[in-house]
């Protein structure tokens, strides 16, 4: 129904102010009458509506409830009858949408909940951290994930040549599995460009404590022709003459090495498919600069050191008993006199693959498998696939090659205060120690 006059063409809206001005601040009411409402101040609407009454947008204040028709009070229904009253779905309170706001939490990774520590342990490490500050100072931070009650404890440092896989060996060795991601290691491994253009990932010394409460110490490469460019490549703005940066490379690989002897009960030594002889030179001759200086600071160097030799990424041929029988007898002879430990007994026999019997059991020599990454949703032995050939899966070995090494001596750092807690072996051990090869001249070595 449209509200239009009665006159053809005649309009609203020139009218609504004169119909308004004639009720300004007075009360509208309405009556109702054969069906058409009335308004009582003239006009009506409907059929009869005269043109120039309009309706006011301000509330109606009814002046007596006489002037209106019945009025119908809506009841709930409460009391209707069950049939009577339609079907509501029912929303149950489990599932219905709550409108009550919450934070974004993000939720927990895998690594955080395999690293979670209970409460009065310090905090398990994410990842690896610098064993030096950028003063050239032990970093301090290390210390908040050392206790102060725990003397149980066992420090390895694995060193060997660029490119033979010890960071990653590393970081199995420190809780790491073969199908976690790069991303994931403990120890950053070297990328494939680095691996490509000759370049060391590692520098200096990294350092990460396993739940085992295992000191593990990552050393960058000996005898590394990368890191000596770096250190050429310095030296060369400065003016530096080439045979003190030789010098200078030497003296640095002998202070870690040194460092490293002095603050670690086992040594791992990483080779690749051959023995190095110039990382075994290096590894003799910071042993003999490290007696010299102990020598002329009065105090013992008889503390012997274990020393385990990891073959890492071998291939089928490395894992021949003659083979292995040829190489153990090699490095007894190497280490022979020195005070490198390498009879403790960790050996393939030991770790429990009978085929090594014959060979000597007493020399530290342990091979390892090149690792074959492998999907986290299939983690099967029956994934490693070796085509037949004489080889032995990787995790089999450094599973029990984590538990053996924890039986080898450890014996005491000084024979005066007997052992150490963790945070004691930090402060009277590793920091006066590293002082006094960071101020020492005693660690020159020319080569002859």
């Amino acid at each position: 129904m449209s509200l239009r006059g009665g006159s053809g063409n005649s309009s609203n809206r020139g009218r609504r102010g004169e119909a308004n001005s004639n009720n300004v601040g007075g009360p509208r009411t309405f009556e109702t009458k054969g069906g058409n409402f009335r308004y009582k101040g003239g006009g009506t609407y409907s059929d009869g509506i005269k043109a120039k009454t309009t309706l006011s947008s301000t509330p109606t204040i009814l002046s007596n409830a006489k002037d209106i028709g019945p009025i119908k009070i809506l009841q709930s229904r409460r009391n209707e009858d069950a049939e009577t009253k339609p079907a509501v779905p029912t929303i149950l309170q489990s599932t219905a949408p709550s409108i009550v706001p919450r934070l974004a939490v993000r939720p927990k990774t895998e690594n955080e909940e395999k690293h979670s520590q209970p409460s009065g342990l310090p905090p398990t490490m994410p990842a690896s951290i610098r064993f030096f500050d950028d003063g050239n100072n032990l970093n301090k931070t290390f210390l908040d994930f050392l206790t102060s009650t725990n003397c149980n404890y066992n420090c390895c440092a694995i060193i060997g040549p660029q490119s033979s896989g010890k960071s990653t060996f590393a970081s199995m060795f420190s809780g790491n599995e073969t199908g976690d991601l790069y991303g994931e290691y403990i120890f950053r491994p070297s990328p494939r460009e680095f691996v490509e253009k000759g370049a060391s990932q590692t520098t200096s010394i990294n350092v990460y404590v396993t739940k085992n409460r295992t000191i593990v110490f990552d050393c960058q490469a000996l005898n590394s022709g990368h890191i000596f460019e770096l250190a050429h490549r310095s030296s060369r703005r400065e003016g530096i003459k080439l045979s003190q940066v030789v010098k200078y490379f030497e003296d640095e690989t002998h202070k870690l090495l040194m460092i490293l002897f002095e603050i670690c009960h086992t040594i791992i030594l990483g080779i690749d498919w051959f023995i190095d002889l110039n990382v075994i030179r290096q590894i003799l001759s910071a042993d003999l600069s490290y007696r010299k200086l102990k020598s002329n600071f009065n105090t013992s160097s008889a503390r012997k050191i274990n020393l385990v030799v990891a073959q890492l990424r071998s291939k089928s041929v490395d894992f021949e008993p003659e083979t292995v029988a040829e190489r153990v007898k090699m490095i007894r002879g190497i280490f022979d006199g020195t005070r490198f430990d390498v009879c403790g007994g960790l050996s393939m026999k030991k770790l429990g693959f009978d085929m090594y019997s014959y060979v000597d059991t007493t020399v530290n020599y342990v091979i390892f498998a090149e690792i074959k990454p492998r999907s986290k949703l299939d983690q099967t032995p029956t994934t490693e696939e070796y085509s037949g050939l004489l080889t032995i899966p990787f995790h089999e070995v450094i599973k029990k090659f984590c538990l053996n090494i924890l039986l080898l001596p450890r014996p005491s750092f000084h024979q005066q205060t007997g052992k150490l807690t963790e945070r004691e072996w930090f402060q009277q051990i590793a920091t006066p120690s590293w002082e006094k090869l960071f101020s020492s001249e005693l660690t020159s070595f020319s080569r002859k």
